[in-house]
């Protein structure tokens, strides 16, 4: 959002910060569709969630078969080269780069656990109650209400996202109760 805020000001002679960003539809479409296409390029700007992801994605894939399945439009060569200058490396740090048409779910490609910050992804996993949703924070998912879900959990940071995996595969295995 950094870069495309960046834009987005300057191409619209805006002041909007990433915080302000309240909603997953903040922007009009007819500007986001402006501003998208010219983020594309400058995806080596865009910023890391957290400077050790690549630890932590290693870590997960050692135990678990760990895909990034995304909606980015770049190509799945220029995605693996942005993760690649993060030390994020296929084979290593996670199975395969899966492509999402826009259009489609995430949710149609079945997996047992999805971190994400889509908050309309959040509001459907009730739908798919063996599933589990690590909602990613951040300023434009706060409308949805985790603690009404089961199986939705928000996550600050990477290490919530290793301990709710480790509780969740619990909870599976054991069938020891889920306490949040």
């Amino acid at each position: 959002m950094g870069v495309f805020v960046e834009i987005y000001n300057k191409e619209f002679n805006e002041d909007v910060k990433y915080e302000d960003i309240d909603d997953w539809y903040f922007f009009p479409q007819e500007r986001f569709d402006v501003v998208y296409p010219q983020t594309l390029p400058r995806i080596m700007e865009y910023p890391v969630l957290d400077n050790y992801v690549d630890t932590y994605i290693y870590g997960l894939n050692m135990n678990h078969d760990v895909s990034i399945l995304t909606a980015e439009l770049n190509t799945k060569e220029v995605l693996k080269k942005k993760l690649d200058s993060i030390y994020i490396y296929e084979g290593t740090h996670y199975k395969e780069i899966i492509k999402v048409d826009p259009k489609e779910s995430k949710l149609d490609y079945e997996f047992d656990i999805y971190i994400d910050d889509k908050p309309g992804m959040a509001k459907k996993m009730h739908e798919f109650p063996k599933r589990y949703l690590l909602l990613y924070d951040q300023p434009w998912n706060q409308d949805f209400e985790d603690e009404k879900s089961e199986n939705v959990w928000r996550v600050y940071d990477w290490d919530e996202v290793e301990a709710a995996i480790r509780v969740i595969e619990m909870h599976k295995r054991y069938g020891v109760r889920i306490r949040r």
